[in-house]
């Protein structure tokens, strides 16, 4: 048994919001007794073994689910549920079993994203450094090199208000 916090999930944790969750393993193999107690999780727990089993030789996660099913009402697993409920079944373990395939993506996803910000800000910040050598080196006078730059006029008012406070240029 493992205890699980709920302040453990928080960066910054708070005094008052504290939760404790028991987790119990109930693979195959771990917990009989409880396993043996509820019929239901034992059925899971065979179901969720037998994919795995399957898998192990090489079936395709589907397949594994589909003769995982199969077996499972064949032993009298969850039969009543199986028969019943198949196809919601399969599409929750198709889902559960490609948890990993999904973090990674929405990682991977999360690191693009991250990097296309930091260009933007990269080139963002290489136009207002243009700007302020074009007008120091008195290159040119400010409207005219952000009109150059493709300056909004959001844009030329928040810089023109920082320029006079900063005096920079």
């Amino acid at each position: 048994m493992q205890d699980l916090k709920l302040s453990d999930s928080f960066l910054t944790p708070r005094e008052g919001y504290e939760w404790t969750a028991h987790m119990i393993n109930i693979n195959a193999g771990h917990n009989p007794d409880i396993l043996e107690k509820c019929p239901p999780l034992k059925g899971y727990a065979a179901l969720v073994a037998y994919v795995r089993k399957y898998q192990e030789q090489n079936l395709s996660l589907s397949e594994a689910v589909d003769q995982a099913t199969q077996r499972c009402i064949q032993e009298g697993y969850l039969k009543a549920y199986l028969l019943k409920k198949r196809s919601e079944v399969k599409l929750m373990l198709l889902t559960e079993f490609n948890e990993e395939a999904f973090v990674q993506t929405i990682k991977e996803e999360g690191r693009e994203e991250g990097r296309r910000e930091g260009r933007e800000q990269g080139r963002e910040q290489g136009r207002y450094l243009s700007l302020q050598s074009l007008v120091e080196k008195a290159v040119m006078p400010l409207a005219e090199a952000m009109d150059i730059l493709g300056f909004s006029s959001s844009e030329r008012a928040g810089y023109e208000t920082w320029v006079k406070t900063n005096k920079n240029i």
